[in-house]
């Protein structure tokens, strides 16, 4: 696994300088945003700065915790802050000031401890880059602490999301016996009754993003213009429909399609 002073020289950006008595100076500007799963909004969502490359990465961990039911309660979770670990002096920055990290509830994941269920650590440590490379950690001494765990290089070949969720072929059980969604890692054609389902999907978010449109199996406009806001609230790449527009047959990137069904409505039980 990848060192915290590994991932710092892989990921400078964010940290700019150093104050007079050796605090970091950040420019966190250069974040970008992604969503998770959260219980101190109205939305049930928080919206979190991470580094740039680490976006699909980061919208991958949140897959997971939303087919869970694992979510943010405190304030004192996240990702971007601006400061040392502990005491120690300047160029032992944290991750977190790295956009590099993020602590999940920590009075419940203190030390050791952890409220985390088994599921969701399993499926974290399972996602893999598309160059097989491992793109989380968990620190056993600290556990809410989760932290990226490969070089820029390898994430940009972007994550196989057929280790998301333990991967299965379509219609075959995953690791663990359970049947959740369906992963595809390339663009593919869909038909008329997914794209249904997508539509129903962007119908039945909140708040809403093909509100009062017709659930017709056709990827118009419409659909378009809903599939790209889905991405700009979630921090996805904005793609939208891929393919002819009007026709069963076009397609979606699959990180939106996943990431929608989860977020909406929720994991197929069989």
């Amino acid at each position: 696994m990848a060192s915290t002073a590994e991932m710092r020289k892989a990921y400078p950006e964010a940290v700019v300088g150093q104050t007079a008595r050796g605090h970091p100076r950040c420019d966190h500007s250069i974040g970008v945003r992604v969503s998770f799963p959260s219980t101190l909004t109205g939305s049930r969502e928080i919206s979190l700065l991470v580094h740039p490359a680490q976006q699909e990465a980061w919208t991958a961990f949140a897959v997971v915790m939303r087919h869970v039911g694992y979510m943010f309660r405190e304030n004192a979770g996240g990702t971007a802050n601006c400061r040392n670990i502990g005491s120690k002096p300047f160029g032992n920055t944290s991750l977190h000031a790295h956009l590099c990290a993020l602590d999940l509830n920590p009075s419940k994941n203190t030390g050791t401890a952890t409220d985390q269920p088994r599921d969701l650590q399993v499926a974290l440590a399972a996602i893999r880059t598309k160059r097989g490379d491992t793109a989380f950690k968990n620190l056993a001494a600290d556990r809410m602490h989760w932290q990226i765990n490969c070089q820029p290089t390898s994430l940009a070949t972007g994550i196989d999301w057929s280790t998301v969720l333990g991967g299965q072929s379509e219609g075959r059980p995953r690791r663990g016996g359970s049947v959740l969604l369906p992963v595809i890692d390339s663009e593919e054609a869909m038909d008329l009754e997914t794209w249904k389902r997508v539509q129903e999907a962007l119908q039945a978010l909140e708040p809403p993003l093909y509100k009062g449109k017709t659930i017709d199996g056709k990827p118009g406009k419409n659909t378009n213009t809903a599939v790209r806001a889905f991405e700009k609230r979630v921090g996805l790449s904005q793609r939208g429909v891929m393919g002819e527009l009007g026709k069963p047959h076009a397609g979606m990137w699959p990180a939106t399609r996943e990431l929608l069904f989860v977020t909406a409505l929720g994991p197929r039980s069989s």
